[in-house]
This record gives structure tokens, C-alpha cells and sequence, in this order.
């Protein structure tokens, strides 16, 4: 090991010395620092006995983030189908690990298993990168202005304690179990839909089928959760905003060169003019 140590730095050594080699010798310095680099990356490889086989994609260290990046949470199963008899595996991305679980029943152990895995962890920072969220906005989501904070306590509050997270969820879940609410929220949707159809007429403009059922169940269901004074009722430019934010909400989670990757989705929630129409609507 020692040998190729000194080999290495012999042949910089040369180079630098060399007078004409002053082209030369910043591709020497990017060729040590290449081979340095792919021996750490080659060390990460190694998995640990307890953990999901790992699945090699034929771009080392950045192919499977070439496949999220086109078909996004499609690419799971389609590597899924490659494998069938994997019941989990693992995924490379540079230095991290991304665990896939492709059985029901293991699924199940995972959620119940909270012990091992923390999914109010997850939401959290994937919040986060999703949304643009500042540190002010996190402290309230993670529940540390609320009262009787205690900074030493467990995450969230335990999960069940004083946080928006917490609170949101709750919200949620008794809006959209089966039930009165979720009823009403349906009949309310499906009412608007009606509306759009029935104003169709044989005079009106030709219009594409998907773009026309997009944007109808997309103000309908807005409708019904934020009323006729819905931002997106006043503002339909805020339909296209929505979906490319949520074309590419997957790679906002991911944080990785989002400005680059993800142009429309990260101007779609930094617009001045989108964030005051719902400022607006918020104060009414």
C-alpha cells in the first residue's frame, strides 16, 4: 500500500516539477483526487448484514437518481418487477441508502415498528424541503412554541403532544375517514363537477380532454375545501402552479439541485404575486 502511495506522489511530483507541464499538471491534481474519491465511494458500497439486498443500477452512484428524476415513484416498481423475489432491497445515491419494501406484510411490521422506524421524522423533513419552509415555520410545526415545550423531550412531542404536525394530522384523519365529513367534502365536489357540465354547450370552445378534466376537479375539489373564495377560483394561473408543484414534489423531497432539476415547481411556491392572493385569503 505504502508503494502506491509513493508512486502517486512521485508521478505529482514530476509533473510539478516539469516546466512545460503547466497544462498538465492541474489534470494530474483532478486525477489524484478522482481516485481518492472512488475508493471512499467504493468502501460505502459495503452493507451491513441485517440490511436489504442491494441493487446495483448500471450508472454507478447516481444511476438510480437518474431514474427517479424521470419516472419518479414509478421507477420503484419498476425496479420492483426486476426483482420479484426481493422482498426489500437497497438503493445507492451517492453516500446514501434508500430501503425499498416491495412486501405487504413487511410494510405493516415497518409501520408498527416505531421503535426502528420514525416516520414523523420523515414527514417532517420532507415537509420541509417540499415547502420551502424557513426555521421560524419549523419550530411551529415541530411544536417547539408551544406551551410547556420541553426541549429535551422526545420528538414531536411523543408524537401525540402539542405541534401542529400533530395537530394537523389528527384534523385530517377525522376529516377524511369514512364518515359525515368525507360525504359532505364528496358531495360538494361532485356538485361543482355537475356545474362545469352542465354549462357545456354545443358553441363552446374546443379544448383538450385532460387539460379540461384537470382543472374541473381541481377547482372543485378546491372549492370544496376552501369555499367559493377559494385563491384558485379568483386566480387560474394558480392551477398550473399547483400541478408542476406536484409534478415534481419528489424532487423538491429529495433536495437535490432543485433550482436545476425542478425549475418550474420551485417557482411555482416563491411567486410574490401566488403568496399574496393567499395571504389574502387567509386574513378574509
Amino acid at each position: 500500500m505504502a508503494s502506491k502511495d509513493a508512486s502517486v506522489g512521485f508521478v505529482a511530483a514530476a509533473m510539478l516539477s516539469n516546466p512545460g507541464g503547466a497544462v498538465v499538471v492541474p489534470t494530474v491534481i483532478a486525477l489524484v483526487l478522482a481516485a481518492g474519491i472512488m475508493l471512499a465511494l467504493s468502501r460505502i458500497d459495503e452493507l451491513d448484514e441485517n440490511e436489504p439486498p442491494l441493487l446495483k443500477s448500471r450508472i454507478p452512484y447516481c444511476g438510480h437518481l437518474l431514474g427517479m428524476l424521470k419516472w419518479q415513484v414509478g421507477y420503484m416498481q419498476m425496479l420492483s418487477s426486476k426483482v420479484p423475489t426481493y422482498s426489500a432491497f437497497t438503493l445507492r445515491v451517492f453516500s446514501n441508502r434508500i430501503y425499498v419494501i416491495c412486501d405487504p406484510s413487511l410494510i405493516q411490521a415497518a409501520y408498527k415498528n416505531t421503535k426502528a422506524f420514525d416516520f414523523g421524522q420523515f414527514v417532517v423533513e420532507s415537509s420541509q424541503r417540499a415547502f420551502d419552509i424557513g426555521e421560524q415555520g419549523m419550530k411551529i410545526i415541530r411544536g417547539e412554541t408551544a406551551p410547556g415545550y420541553d426541549p429535551n423531550g422526545p420528538f414531536l412531542n411523543g408524537n401525540d403532544g402539542d405541534s401542529f404536525l400533530n395537530e394537523n394530522h389528527k384534523i385530517m384523519v377525522e376529516s377524511l375517514s369514512p364518515g359525515t365529513g368525507l360525504s359532505e367534502l364528496n358531495r360538494g365536489v361532485l356538485d361543482k363537477v355537475a356545474g362545469f357540465l352542465n354549462g357545456i354547450d354545443g358553441d363552446g370552445e374546443t379544448f383538450g380532454l385532460y387539460r379540461w378534466i384537470r382543472d374541473v376537479l381541481t377547482l372543485a375539489t378546491a372549492d370544496a375545501l376552501y369555499g367559493p373564495k377559494s385563491p384558485l377560483n379568483s386566480d387560474n394561473s394558480l392551477i398550473d402552479a399547483l400541478w408542476d408543484f406536484e409534478e415534481n414534489m419528489t424532487l423538491l423531497m429529495l433536495n437535490f439541485l432543485p433550482t436545476f432539476l425542478a425549475p418550474k415547481a420551485v417557482a411555482s411556491y416563491v411567486d410574490p404575486q401566488d403568496l399574496e392572493v393567499w395571504t389574502l385569503f387567509l386574513i378574509n
